[in-house]
């Protein structure tokens, strides 16, 4: 029918826009549903539908996440190119990163929902409360609650976090707490682990839960240390673990930072924003901090292509590191700053993960009879 002749006997409707056949017509009372009811109910229309919004599909979120401290603060995360690799990949639930520290506030709002069960090594228990404050905030880092409008955004969004309690309310662990909880993170289901601590002891049980780990397929990441000096520490030393400096925000290296042929990749480690027990939030400094960082992104890539090996998934985020320093490999930033954007390119262009070179040796900084037994123990 002649829709002006229509409309000038509907005085509360009008036309808002117009594609002959099509009419969006909008009513200055009624609500939509109502609306729709009442038109289908007169004659001469063919169809009547509301006005549905329909969203592109991709696999992650390309829009800025609303949380809270995201814009003003979280200076970290762009530096690492998350936003455009959340344009590939947000995380999956499927993929859990486990972090072996203090424990984990497991009421945070910005977290709670996040957690799977978790263990405590000092009593054997299920309850990895944080006494501390670091382990909630390493794993804040790694997999904060994002797009809640409350606190920071986590590296992945969607990743779960098993808390493993190997520190004290002083910060400090035993071996036999450490190894335990290396061997239950890979038990039961971990995928990637975090250990942002570290001893300068190059211990044949440290290196045979890590050998466990490693063995079953586990992402292995752990701080490379906070004196400025080249000495290696313990797990971040071994080839089966990804050893991680910091860096500021203008991409030099942290002045705490440890260094040295170990070193794999770096990551932003000054003044990052994250959680801490009682809903709070506040920052912290330290290869602690910068750890988490390749940790939600390694869960990123292995919800990604879960197909990947760990030493693929290793030799993905050394070479497609952002070169700083010295041409090449060097002691103080490994191959890089992490680039998560650019590898969940690589991994969504490219079905073999394969890179010329990708094996190397670190350099011999132990008394000869450790490297002997460690090289024995290994086989």
């Amino acid at each position: 029918m002649d829709i002006e002749e229509w409309l000038g006997n509907e005085p509360q409707i009008r036309v808002k826009k117009e594609s002959p056949p099509y009419y969006l017509l909008v009513h200055e009372q009624m609500d939509t549903d109502e609306f729709v009811a009442s038109l289908r109910n007169q004659a001469g229309f063919e169809s009547v539908e509301p006005n549905y919004i329909y969203t592109k599909q991709t696999t992650g979120a390309v829009q800025e996440p609303n949380d809270e401290f995201y814009q003003p603060y979280q200076w970290n995360l762009s530096q690492i190119q998350v936003k455009e690799g959340w344009e590939i990949s947000s995380g999956s639930e499927e993929v859990i990163i486990a972090v072996l520290d203090t424990g984990v506030d497991l009421k945070h709002q910005d977290i709670a929902e996040k957690m799977v069960e978790g263990f405590n090594a000092f009593d054997g228990s299920s309850d990895p409360t944080d006494e501390h404050g670091h382990g909630t905030h390493v794993a804040g880092i790694s997999s904060a609650i994002t797009n809640n409008v409350k606190g920071i955004a986590g590296v992945s969004w969607r990743n779960r976090i098993m808390p493993i309690k190997v520190l004290d309310e002083k910060g400090e662990g035993s071996l036999f707490e450490i190894t335990s909880g290396i061997r239950w993170a890979t038990d039961h289901g971990a995928k990637v682990i975090n250990m942002s601590l570290g001893d300068t002891e190059n211990s044949p049980m440290l290196y045979d839960a890590i050998r466990y780990a490693y063995e079953h397929d586990v992402m292995l990441i752990a701080a490379a240390g906070n004196d400025n000096v080249s000495q290696m520490m313990y797990p971040a030393g071994y080839e089966e673990v990804l050893a991680v400096s910091a860096v500021n925000p203008d991409k030099t290296k942290a002045e705490f930072s440890n260094y040295g042929s170990h070193i794999d990749v770096a990551a932003p480690g000054e003044s990052i924003p994250s959680l801490f027990p009682d809903n709070h939030y506040v920052y912290m400094s330290g290869t602690s901090m910068a750890a988490p960082h390749v940790s939600g992104m390694a869960g990123l890539i292995r919800s990604v292509r879960p197909d990947l090996s760990n030493e693929e998934v290793m030799n993905l985020i050394r070479h497609t590191a952002e070169d700083l320093g010295d041409e090449g490999h060097d002691s103080y930033f490994g191959y890089g700053l992490i680039n998560v954007a650019k590898a969940l390119e690589y991994v969504q262009a490219h079905r073999e993960v394969a890179f010329a070179n990708a094996e190397r040796t670190r350099e011999l900084e132990e008394p000869w009879y450790l490297y002997f037994f460690r090289e024995l123990f290994n086989r």
